[in-house]
């Protein structure tokens, strides 16, 4: 399952044709797919995430 997320006003185009590619990509590996979610998020949004999940008061750069 892919899922895609947002807590902004990004809006994914063509969602459907990503999680094609990601799933054939992870194919060619001769992997399967398992539960992928991305969240598109401005800087301040990923800190909260962190300090309240990683307890660690730093970015990330993912």
């Amino acid at each position: 399952m892919i899922n895609f997320y947002s807590e902004n006003d990004f809006e994914l185009q063509h969602s459907t044709q990503f999680k094609t590619w990601i799933k054939e990509v992870i194919a060619s590996e001769g992997k399967k797919t398992g539960e992928i979610s991305f969240i598109f998020c401005d800087d301040e949004y990923l800190l909260e995430i962190n300090q309240q999940y990683l307890d660690h008061d730093t970015y990330t750069d993912i």
